[in-house]
């Protein structure tokens, strides 16, 4: 899920249609960069991580929010589920995050035992599954990005925030906010500050959002430490930048993609090749029926492209 990307569309303090984020998400979709040039606007999918993230970043207690929630009656269910994840990870521990295999059961809910908590669910997109996975993100997803960020925990002090910073480039003149996720950890008198970007599980990361986050600057200010860009997989595992390409090699492919998100072609290539990206996206809407079939606006994207 791109969820930072549609939150930088989606900010007022991001000037419209600015260059920088025609190009990100051109990069994402072609189509939605049509789109979103016309003047559309993206609804933000929900996000059970970012949700998480944002609820630990603000230091919300997992059983207070729960009860804030309106799900205070689910609370047993809650720690029966994160233990049963517990126990599990105790009969495989030399594997990674083993309960995103499909060998464990996931959590279930009958539909009497949903019966009357449709109101709360709504604050976690209105799907009860996604409760769930904002509690093993609370409570093992977070946590295993804290042990695997290379900080030894037993030394320093870590915590995770949401950090803003600012993508800026020279041909460009307005910079643009972006929400990153920064692990801070102090060792006696060394800092280390860790800006974290979100990828999915088995995916790569997409060198425009690392390499625009490397170059980046604090929201305000100037940095009293150097930062260090890594990938937070939604399975774990944290993944340090290595970049694929010069500086210069990737601002002339920002430009290039710049170019392209203005005057095309704009063909949207994840409805045909991998819709699953599309349930994340903030333009289904104009690509999906409500049948959840391809709409006459994303076939006409790909008629205009044939010569």
């Amino acid at each position: 899920m791109y969820t930072d990307l549609f939150r930088a569309l989606a900010n007022p303090a991001n000037p419209p249609r600015h260059p920088l984020l025609a190009a990100l998400l051109y990069n994402f979709c072609p189509a939605s960069a049509k789109w979103w040039l016309a003047g559309a606007l993206p609804v933000i999918p929900y996000d059970p991580v970012w949700h998480a993230l944002e609820d630990c970043s603000a230091g919300r207690v997992l059983k207070d929010a729960v009860r804030d929630y309106g799900l205070e009656s689910m609370w047993d269910d809650a720690r029966a589920y994160l233990g049963s994840i517990k126990d599990y990870r105790a009969s495989y521990r030399n594997v990674h995050a083993p309960e995103l295999s499909p060998l464990f059961s996931p959590a279930r809910l009958s539909q009497g035992e949903r019966f009357g908590l449709q109101e709360a669910f709504a604050n976690f997109g209105g799907d009860w599954r996604n409760f769930y996975r904002y509690l093993h993100a609370r409570f093992f997803l977070i946590p295993d990005w804290g042990r695997r960020s290379g900080l030894d925990e037993s030394q320093v002090s870590i915590r995770v925030r949401k950090m803003p910073v600012r993508f800026a480039l020279g041909f460009v003149r307005k910079s643009i906010q972006w929400e990153t996720w920064a692990i801070q950890a102090r060792t006696g008198g060394v800092k280390r500050l860790l800006l974290g970007l979100l990828f999915g599980r088995g995916q790569e990361q997409d060198a425009m959002r690392f390499f625009l986050t490397q170059r980046a600057g604090p929201d305000e200010g100037s940095w009293n430490v150097t930062p260090e860009v890594i990938g937070l997989e939604r399975s774990g595992l944290v993944v340090p930048y290595r970049p694929a390409l010069s500086d210069a090699q990737m601002e002339a492919l920002v430009e290039k993609h710049i170019q392209l998100a203005e005057h095309g072609p704009h063909p949207a290539l994840h409805a045909l090749r991998q819709p699953s990206m599309c349930r994340a996206c903030g333009f289904r809407a104009q690509c999906f029926t409500p049948e959840e079939q391809l709409s006459p606006l994303v076939i006409r994207t790909f008629e205009r492209n044939i010569p």
